[in-house]
């Protein structure tokens, strides 16, 4: 175990350095000295740390399938050693290979496997930490993101209000969490024709990412930085004028969303 964690060690240091094929190399004898092992929850902890670390690699390096084997068995044995022991001690790992397998199915496209996934993901971490905890937002969240890229509309509603109750629940939960929330809210509502209740989120959204943008300004000018990228607020404003222009039909009221839109896209020309 001393050479495990010694071996684990350089890997980190040869990875610091970007030396990625020796990085690789030191994970892979890592691997070769835990699978003669007898099993123990140092041991599978250990294995399935250095499969995702070795997996995480290979994407850097675009070897996807490659990767998304090692996650694929990383989960399996892992899998077999709950059903062995009867307890979901390592369920945080399970959890976190789901989410790793999710991210390579969404880069493929794979929206269907993605969500079964993030679906396990979810389950697992309600069951481990709570249904209410602050962690299970973040992937409910991403749950939700991929269920509207798959055109399943109810389903990411119903998850991004129950990802809002969490977060506005939390003790931990930032104001910006919170209105990240709010804005995939009211994306959905706009996408499914619940107009009102899309621009009245909208508009709450708004109010704030105004204020960050120029907070953001006013630190930048004291502190001589250039401003942070205002994406958030021209894709909000943007949302807001095609509600009034394609929803409602009177694009002459939401005129000066599109022209804070524009003026903004001036402004901030060099870093957006």
């Amino acid at each position: 175990k001393s050479k495990i964690t010694l071996l684990n060690t350089l890997s980190r240091v040869f990875n610091s350095q970007d030396k990625i094929e020796d990085t690789l190399e030191t994970l892979l004898q890592v691997r070769n000295i835990i699978l003669p092992l007898p099993e123990d929850d140092f041991l599978i902890r250990s294995y399935v740390t250095n499969s995702s670390n070795m997996a995480s690699l290979l994407v850097q390096t675009w070897k996807i399938d490659e990767a998304l084997r090692l996650y694929q068995r990383s989960l399996k044995k892992l899998n077999k050693y709950h059903q062995e022991n009867q307890d979901l001690t390592l369920a945080d790992l399970s959890a976190e290979l789901h989410v790793n397998i999710a991210h390579i199915f969404e880069e493929m496209n794979n929206f269907s496997d993605c969500i079964l996934h993030l679906e396990e993901a979810v389950s697992l971490e309600k069951k481990t930490l709570g249904a209410t905890d602050f962690k299970v937002s973040a992937t409910m969240n991403y749950l939700g993101l991929m269920y509207y890229k798959a055109n399943k509309y109810n389903s990411a509603l119903s998850t991004f209000l129950e990802c809002l109750n969490i977060r506005t629940n939390s003790s931990i939960a930032t104001k910006s969490g919170i209105v990240a929330v709010l804005y995939n809210v009211a994306t959905v509502y706009k996408a499914i024709g619940e107009t009102n209740q899309a621009l009245e989120i909208y508009l709450k959204v708004l109010k704030y990412e105004r204020r960050l943008i120029q907070k953001s300004d006013d630190n930048d000018e004291e502190e001589g930085r250039t401003s942070s990228q205002p994406k958030d607020l021209i894709l909000t404003l943007r949302h807001i004028f095609e509600i009034y222009d394609q929803e409602l039909g009177v694009p002459m009221e939401g005129m000066e969303y599109l022209l804070e839109a524009m003026s903004l896209c001036r402004q901030y020309a060099a870093s957006i």
